[in-house]
């Protein structure tokens, strides 16, 4: 009865998807097109990254209850959870904001959006440090104890302990919000804070000395404010300082300041790492490089030489985060030697050029494509016609294209070890077939691990039951995997928009029946 239920909107979601229009029906039934297209529902233009870790770290990926290994370079979205176990540690990265986790830490994303970030902390130690917060943007820690929310710039600490059911916050510098069940109160730099569900458990008080735990946060603060490569780059850009070290900057006439990776012969961009089915942008790419973060998700990449460059774009334009900035292609002309055996049971993608259109496969409005694009693209023409009559630069460098078998890409398995090779000749004559390959998501797409059986430390049972203090109630509300698989089966590669995951999520299909 479920499943007929999830069918029949899925039919509703296909309509939606593939016109872009609202649903609408005349006096007979009939679905007709909306008379004016609205604005379509646009994923985050942010996004979190894990940039750093140490010792056992386990992942649980939106709208599955399976824990996994955690995987450097990961992108963080709503309903994604971390754990530290003994000896672990992690880092995220929001923006202008380092998140970094101690051991035995239990860290969960309640949202991430365009205005707020919402997290739960229910056990272990997490430090913030922020360089600043936007007017109206949220910024949320919320515990069994206390909802606590820094108000601007500052570097802060707080700590859950469930056998004294408590949580300390520690204030370094700038200023912090608590409230918990009775009462509500700010700590001050310098200062330390520590509390029950009800109440103050002692009067504030100055704050700690450093630990090994603050030390090591300060180390990696420092990294990054002399970071050379942020001078290149938007603010925007997540992992540029990951850059330094791992290549050279320089300067071209036409396309501006470009970074050349130091790498090893054969390498090539989006070659070497994992694909990932992440909600809502859907394929997604995870690089395997310590520095592949901002490469893969911001700019485009050219050949040079000898050499693949990666062109940031314009440092004082504001960048949104895509999946990945590719185009996949398949068997062009008759004269390709790409065999059909080849092409039906494989998929192949190459980079993006510079000034190449960027059309995602998830809705999104005008506006949205025009900031995806904006800082490399001078191009108003963003939309499916540019994308398809783009020439593609790239695809006639050799060795450009990158192919595996289809199971590679849709189980998260890495890619260099089962690329098929691509002859020239072959690439020039492929189609290009858009941003996304029309492949249907498996359970271990969220995570290469999820369908495998793999055993990793998970967090105690009882810290999924302990309720957090909130603020405010989170406004995104990650969906089932299983519940977003008959509706991803109709339109296979294109993920679903906000609003039907939304419905998913609140449990509207079972109202239904």
């Amino acid at each position: 009865m479920m499943r007929a239920g999830v069918n029949a909107f899925a039919l509703c979601a296909v309509l939606v998807l593939s016109c872009g229009c609202d649903l609408n029906f005349g006096s007979s039934g009939r679905f007709i097109p909306a008379p004016t297209a609205p604005e379509l529902s646009s994923p985050p233009v942010r996004v979190a990254r894990l940039s750093y870790l140490k010792g056992p770290v386990s992942f649980r990926p939106a709208g599955s209850d399976i824990w996994t290994p955690a995987v450097l370079n990961r992108p963080l979205t709503s309903g994604d959870e971390l754990w530290t176990d003994a000896g672990g540690g992690a880092e995220v990265h929001l923006g202008f904001t380092a998140i970094r986790l101690g051991s035995k830490t239990d860290f969960g994303l309640l949202e991430l959006s365009d205005d707020a970030f919402q997290a739960k902390l229910t056990e272990g130690t997490t430090a913030i440090r922020m360089e600043r917060l936007e007017q109206g943007e949220v910024f949320e820690i919320d515990t069994p104890n206390a909802s606590v929310a820094p108000t601007g710039a500052g570097e802060y600490r707080i700590a859950v302990t469930p056998a004294s059911n408590s949580t300390d916050i520690v204030v370094r510098s700038g200023e912090i919000e608590v409230t918990n069940a009775k009462q509500a109160f700010e700590v001050g730099a310098g200062h330390r804070a520590h509390v029950n569900r009800s109440h103050l458990m002692n009067e504030i008080q100055a704050a700690p000395p450093l630990d090994e735990f603050d030390r090591f946060c300060r180390r990696r603060d420092s990294e990054e404010e002399g970071s050379e490569s942020k001078k290149y780059v938007a603010g925007s850009v997540i992992g540029a300082y990951d850059l330094d070290g791992h290549g050279t900057w320089g300067l071209e006439p036409e396309l501006g300041s470009y970074w050349t990776p130091r790498v090893d012969p054969g390498w090539a961009p989006y070659r070497f790492g994992r694909w990932a089915w992440i909600e809502a942008w859907g394929w997604t790419w995870i690089d395997d490089a310590s520095w592949g973060f901002a490469p893969f998700h911001y700019g485009r990449w050219k050949r040079m030489g000898n050499r693949w460059c990666w062109i940031p774009g314009k440092p004082g334009v504001p960048q949104v985060f895509a999946p990945a900035l590719v185009v996949f292609v398949g068997r062009g002309s008759a004269r390709s030697q790409f065999s059909d055996r080849v092409a039906k049971e494989s998929v192949a993608w190459l980079p993006l050029g510079p000034g190449e259109v960027y059309v995602p496969a998830y809705q999104a409005s005008r506006q949205y494509l025009m900031e995806l694009n904006a800082a490399i693209v001078n191009s108003p023409m963003l939309d499916e016609a540019a994308f398809a009559r783009q020439s593609y630069a790239n695809r006639s460098v050799t060795d450009a294209i990158t192919a595996v078998p289809r199971q590679i890409l849709t189980s998260g398995q890495p890619v260099g070890s089962s690329a098929i090779p691509v002859d020239a000749r072959d690439a020039v004559e492929m189609k290009a077939t858009g941003a996304s390959p029309a492949l249907v998501p498996r359970l271990e797409s969220l995570s290469a691990w999820a369908a495998h059986g793999v055993r990793v430390p998970e967090p105690p049972t009882q810290n999924s039951e302990r309720p957090v203090v909130m603020r405010r109630t989170p406004v995104i509300s990650p969906a089932r995997f299983e519940l977003t698989l008959p509706l991803l089966e109709a339109l296979p590669g294109k993920p679903l928009d906000r609003q039907t995951l939304d419905r998913l999520s609140r449990g509207i299909e079972e109202e239904r029946e």
